[in-house]
């Protein structure tokens, strides 16, 4: 009887672990059908935010267009507030030297911004094509399923890959790439310095030029000289002033950034893998280079393609519409 029992005992066990490993079998089986080694928090994250994603390819085919012409309209507005008010004002007592010097400086810079604008928005940032890189560097795109070059990275809003991407702006409904990433730098340069002048060329207009004279007023620097405006041409003063001086803080915040990452040779996607790449070389008490930093004066001598010393004065200073350096697919590392 004891025989017979222990028997029982070792099939009944046998049998257990059989159909223990024949379920674990078919567990695996199952997972293996929808297997993916990509699966991690940035992928549910990603999945969480698909719905968000949907919405944006759908409303950003008309909302760029229509950011691209917000900016052509506020700047218009902009400039003939200055041509039809501010100018007048200022210009009588500015002197012949401070005349020429506000409509130099002036038209120099709403050329830059004209230029540079245009450029930015209708450049194509450039596409990776078959052979034009190395093979041993190339990486697969898990959105085209195609193979990549360096610096290249997908853009979800463009549906493509971009050679050297940095984002994808909105406001120009572009990419920013590798063929017009210097027209980006150069408008939000020229923009803010155009904003910060507007704003510091109307602020004696806005806080003097609109009121009645104060009974104090001949103890004000220049306050006798100061015009005049109807309340209706101080609100357009006003408008001015405060759109200028907001944009100034914000676009000029968003250059110095973008400068920065020049300065350092890499882009904002490039910042992000850098940095994580950075942090795992310090975990196992290694050191990570950039590849592509070539030093601050040399990366800003690569990105402006500034390769004389009259070029700083005929590529920079000047409209120009030279291609930057290189093809975009390979890179001297």
């Amino acid at each position: 009887m004891e025989r017979f029992t222990r028997r029982t005992l070792k099939a009944c066990t046998r049998k257990s672990r059989e159909l223990r490993l024949a379920y674990e079998y078919a567990v695996l089986a199952l997972r293996s059908l929808v297997y993916n080694s990509a699966v991690g928090e940035d992928y549910l994250l990603e999945l969480l935010f698909q719905p968000v994603y949907c919405l944006v390819d759908a409303v950003v085919p008309w909302f760029g267009k229509a950011l691209v012409v917000t900016v052509a309209l506020l700047t218009l507005s902009v400039v003939l507030t200055m041509y039809g008010v501010v100018y007048p004002s200022v210009l009588p007592r500015a002197g012949p030297w401070g005349t020429a010097l506000h409509l130099g400086y002036g038209h120099w810079n709403l050329a830059l911004i004209s230029f540079h604008y245009y450029k930015a928005v209708s450049t194509n940032p450039g596409q990776p094509t078959q052979g034009s890189y190395d093979r041993a560097e190339a990486s697969l795109c898990k959105k085209c399923l195609r193979c990549r070059p360096p610096r290249a990275h997908h853009c979800r809003v463009c549906c493509r890959c971009v050679l050297k991407m940095d984002h994808h702006c909105y406001w120009m409904d572009n990419c920013v790439g590798h063929f017009n990433h210097r027209y980006f730098l150069s408008f939000c340069v020229s923009m803010t310095l155009g904003c910060v002048y507007c704003s510091a060329t109307t602020w004696d207009l806005v806080t003097l030029g609109g009121d009645p004279a104060p009974a104090d007023a001949s103890d004000l620097p220049d306050a006798s000289d100061l015009p005049r405006l109807d309340p209706f041409r101080r609100n357009f003063l006003v408008y001015v002033w405060v759109m200028c001086s907001g944009v100034s803080v914000i676009l000029g915040v968003l250059t110095l950034w973008h400068a920065r990452l020049v300065t350092r040779g890499e882009t904002s996607v490039e910042r992000r893998l850098n940095e994580r790449t950075r942090v795992h070389a310090n975990a196992r008490g290694q050191v990570y280079r950039n590849p592509y930093d070539h030093g601050p004066l040399g990366n800003w001598k690569l990105f402006l393609g500034v390769g004389h010393k009259r070029h700083w004065a005929t590529r920079v200073l000047l409209p120009s519409s030279h291609l930057p350096a290189g093809d975009g697919a390979l890179w001297n590392a």
